[in-house]
């Protein structure tokens, strides 16, 4: 492992040296970036196919990427809480996404816990 990456995990806090990234450093970015600029290039592109990007190391990398002293989410689970069982929790959720099971939970508003109404998911107001 290298010094950077070991940097990476003792700024995170973990106690194990496990792979945050994929494995060839910044291939995770570049296929992002490919599909970034093939969205800003044509406008009118419509994406089929995106899920096997959805990796358990994008999830990783997307946990760690997270404020670690941030609120709760709409679910009142920590950063800390999760991260308890990380591994399988993440190969869980993989597993979930890639069956179609998985299904977020919609936004809160402010601190009033009332969920936000979102008009725009109905059948009868999508765009055709």
């Amino acid at each position: 492992m290298g010094s950077r990456t070991a940097a990476k995990y003792q700024r995170s806090g973990r106690t194990q040296a496990k792979p945050v990234l994929d494995a060839r450093p910044g291939e995770r970015a570049k296929r992002a970036d490919r599909v970034r600029q093939a969205a800003q290039k044509d406008k009118q592109l419509r994406f089929t196919a995106l899920l096997h990007h959805v990796t358990i190391d994008l999830l990783r990398g997307s946990y760690y990427g997270l404020k670690r002293r941030a609120a709760a989410g709409v679910d009142g689970v920590t950063w800390q809480a999760y991260g308890d069982g990380l591994e399988e929790r993440l190969a869980d959720l993989h597993g979930r996404i890639h069956r179609g099971a998985y299904r977020a939970k919609p936004p809160r508003m402010g601190g009033n816990g009332h969920w936000v109404s979102r008009p725009w998911k109905t059948k009868s107001s999508r765009v055709r």
